[in-house]
């Protein structure tokens, strides 16, 4: 049986491409021209990152047409592409038939479980549900939950360090026929919670492992991982 996988996202210097990729994690998250967002490097500052990374890198996209999925593709090779925006699924058809070798996740957002809380949020799981299932159906090939804040200011995509309803996840991802990852609020001291309610495919992290935002702590990359590695894994698609 695999292992549970582990994506560590949010990678912004070369010091912590040479963490990650040593660290035992999977996957090496990079944000490319990712405006809302203070972890994205440019086209330039990512070419550097994936030339150091030993392990396959995953570029996070928002909202990209098709023709800038097709540069960044030519210029970084990426193992995969993450969208993280309400992108149109046809994008996701596209990239599969004229970019066949890269994989394609996409990031589903929940909101937190403080807000449910605080401001009575109504998720609707079976238009989610639909809505996921349609991006699968054009060939997305891993689903990936996160988690979205909406403050007075700004609305926050991922990398927010807060989590959403696990139960809401699990309703929501069941019976898919791909891996889900789970992200959002994830840290070392809660990671073995969250894999043993949700039994996820694997887990994203990103500011759970980090001393400041965009750069990584060490000792919390190392606990988180060998956290991980120690959950007696279970059946991952069908819990």
């Amino acid at each position: 049986m695999s292992r549970y996988k582990i994506k560590i996202c949010g990678i912004t210097n070369l010091k912590d491409i040479e963490l990650v990729s040593s660290s035992g994690a999977d996957y090496a998250g990079i944000l490319v021209n990712v405006s809302v967002s203070q972890r994205s490097v440019d086209i330039k500052k990512a070419e550097s990152l994936c030339s150091k990374a030993r392990i396959p890198v995953v570029i996070l996209l928002w909202h990209p047409a098709f023709k800038e999925i097709e540069f960044i593709y030519n210029r970084l090779k990426p193992y995969a592409f993450q969208l993280l925006s309400m992108e149109n699924p046809e994008l996701v058809a596209e990239i599969k038939s004229k970019i066949p070798d890269v994989m394609v996740w996409k990031s589903i957002h929940l909101p937190s479980s403080e807000q449910v809380i605080a401001q009575g949020i109504d998720t609707n799981i079976s238009d989610m549900r639909t809505r996921v299932n349609t991006y699968v159906n054009k060939g997305t090939d891993v689903i990936l939950v996160d988690t979205v804040y909406r403050s007075v200011t700004s609305v926050q995509h991922g990398g927010t360090g807060k989590i959403s309803n696990w139960n809401t996840v699990v309703e929501l991802t069941k019976d898919l026929d791909v891996p889900v990852f789970l992200a959002g609020g994830i840290t070392p001291s809660n990671v073995k919670d969250a894999i043993n309610r949700v039994n996820p495919y694997g887990i994203d992290v990103a500011s759970g492992v980090e001393k400041e935002k965009g750069i990584k702590d060490p000792v919390k990359v190392r606990e988180l991982v060998k956290t991980v590695r120690s959950v007696v894994e279970r059946s991952f698609l069908n819990g």
